[in-house]
Parts: C-alpha cells; structure tokens; sequence
C-alpha cells in the first residue's frame, strides 16, 4: 500500500509514484472487457508492434531510445504484463513525450487487438491533443 502523507520529503517523492504490487493485483483481477487503459508509462515491447515507417519516426525523433528498444527495456513490464492480460481496445499513455501509435496483435484465438497512442507534451507545436470517437454502447 501506500504510506507517504503530504507533505513528501525527497524519498517519498520518488516513492509515491511508483506503482505497487497491489495495484497490479487489483488490476489484474478485472474479468469483464477493457475498452479503455490510461497508464503514464508505455507498456514494455508495445513499439516492436509498430509498422517500420512509425518505429523508424519514433526514433528519429527520440534516438537516445534505440538502446533501450533493442534491449527490449523501454517502458514499464508491469503495464506489459497487464496489457497482455486484460487485452484492453484501447491503451492510452504518455510519459515519453512523443506521439506514437500501433496495433498491438494478441496472440490467441480471438485475434484480440489493443490499439496504442501516446501523445506528445502540452507545447506549442506538439503532438499532444487529439479527437478519438467512439461508438456507445447500448
């Protein structure tokens, strides 16, 4: 659980943004479909289900992550692990101030599909608003 109370000293700033154990259980709990996932960090391994021209973007923009992309440690591998589960529609995140997007392919028998975008930060001249519709549900 979380025990840092405002106000937070240097330790427990670094602290209170991480994400617990418990968190992930909890989440990790939900039976019922995801259509939407709002997370700050990416999840591990979503940019290896970029096409070529959207990777190749990525990291011309962002070249200090060809390392951790070619190691396979870009991102968060709690969030890999809870995209793999839930298998959400739709998986929103930002962190990496960059705008990026792809179709992350589950590999089971219902051909399950979470699309992934990430926007840029709130500047002028970024990447970071866009307009999404969705169909209601009935």
């Amino acid at each position: 659980g979380h025990f840092e109370i405002p106000p937070y000293n240097q330790s427990s700033m670094r602290s209170v943004y991480h994400v617990r154990n418990l968190e992930l259980f909890r989440l990790s709990q939900i039976k019922s479909p995801i259509d939407i996932m709002i997370t700050h960090d990416w999840p591990t391994g979503v940019y290896h289900h970029a096409d070529k021209n959207t990777l190749n973007e990525l990291l011309r923009i962002k070249p200090y992550f060809a390392q951790e992309i070619a190691d396979n440690t870009l991102g968060s591998p709690e969030n890999e692990k809870l995209l793999k589960l839930l298998k959400p529609k739709n998986w929103f995140s930002a962190h990496l101030h960059v705008r990026f997007e792809c179709e992350y392919k589950h590999d089971d028998e219902a051909k399950s599909l979470t699309k992934f975008l990430s926007l840029d930060k709130c500047l002028p001249r970024r990447k970071f608003l866009e307009i999404i519709d969705f169909e209601a549900k009935n």
